[in-house]
């Protein structure tokens, strides 16, 4: 298994590597592996699980769930 460098999971998830730097000194961002309590590595399927647990589906859009005008879409 080839573990991920943060610079290749910054680059997987089109952040700076800051970013990913920053989420995981505040607890965030996807599992990481800390190699020798100095090198720090990602599983890829770790980043993958990150990438779906973040993903959100949109609501219906505004203009399909509220009816126009104040007024039914159902005919009468």
């Amino acid at each position: 298994m080839a573990l991920m460098t943060q610079e290749q999971v910054a680059e997987e998830l089109q952040v700076p590597v800051s970013r990913v730097k920053r989420w995981r000194w505040h607890g965030r961002g996807p599992a990481y592996v800390e190699l020798q309590g100095k090198e720090v590595r990602y599983r890829p399927e770790d980043v993958q699980a990150y990438i779906e647990a973040n993903r959100k589906i949109p609501l219906m859009s505004a203009e399909q769930d509220l009816p126009s005008h104040g007024r039914s879409r159902t005919p009468r």
